[in-house]
């Protein structure tokens, strides 16, 4: 795959990750009044199959930073957790990975699971002197978030795919002429 290509799969998956993040925040401006709060920055860890290492990482840290923007987190948190998640598995968060496997939706729940932890340990040692943290109301968002993720994640990745057998095609395909 030349340069070219990589470049314009990269941006093609920056422009959908963005609407993505500008659904999610509109669909939570718009919950956030009936009490619902969608979270999930597993769905932002799964990159085209054919975008090379460092443009993965790169769309990774673009997500974090959206997420932190659009949630109203502090600086770098999920760009440091996506990362973080992103080294320990190895870079296998591949679309070609999860299709093979049985178990494609426990890992982006596990995740999801995992950053809500860590969003709960961060607000709680901060709300406590407050005393305005409520338990039930980040398990209701834990369990919404977690089945808005159940349902979304195989269109998810069938959209990515799609970007990419669209983006990358092979120039032999292009320029051969069948005689």
């Amino acid at each position: 795959m030349n340069k070219l290509t990589n470049y314009i799969l990269f941006l093609v998956s920056a422009f959908y990750f963005f609407l993505i993040h500008l659904f999610i925040s509109q669909l939570n401006s718009s919950l956030s009044q009936v009490g619902f709060y969608f979270f999930i920055p597993s769905l932002f860890l799964f990159t085209p199959p054919l975008l090379n290492k460092d443009f993965s990482l790169m769309l990774i840290i673009l997500n974090g930073f959206l997420l932190d923007y659009h949630c109203n987190l502090p600086f770098a948190l999920n760009v440091f957790l996506l990362i973080w998640v992103h080294l320990v598995t190895k870079n296998d968060l591949k679309l070609r990975n999860l299709k093979d496997s049985k178990n494609a939706r426990a890992l982006p729940l596990l995740i999801n699971f995992s950053f809500f932890i860590c969003l709960y340990l961060l607000s709680h040692f901060q709300t406590s002197y407050l005393n305005t943290w409520n338990l039930a109301k980040f398990f209701s968002d834990l369990l919404t978030s977690t089945i808005l993720l159940f349902f979304c994640l195989r269109p998810h990745l069938m959209i990515l795919q799609f970007l990419t057998t669209n983006t990358i095609l092979p120039p032999s395909e292009k320029t051969m002429v069948k005689g």
